[in-house]
């Protein structure tokens, strides 16, 4: 976890989609990792991700969102299927 003094320096933001009193995760980026907490438990458990496999999860996120799309429309290559 990281000390009281630690984690007031690092800027917290979490998502606009998240709207007020929402359960929501917040991100803080320094130059080496990515932290992340609970938006209602500030003063709780952070985790800490290098940056290389925080991109690569964020990349994973994103493949998983157009494999989903691309199952809706009826295709696999995120296209619509050609009729």
């Amino acid at each position: 976890m990281l000390a009281n003094k630690e984690n007031l320096t690092l800027g917290w933001r979490k998502s606009r989609a998240c709207g007020n009193g929402a359960d929501c995760v917040e991100v803080a980026q320094s130059d080496n990792f990515v932290f992340t907490r609970n938006s209602r438990d500030r003063e709780g458990a952070v985790l800490r991700f290098p940056n290389p496999q925080w991109r690569r999860f964020l990349l994973r996120i994103k493949e998983s969102r157009l494999e989903a799309s691309a199952k809706a429309v009826g295709t696999t290559s995120g296209r619509p299927a050609c009729r």
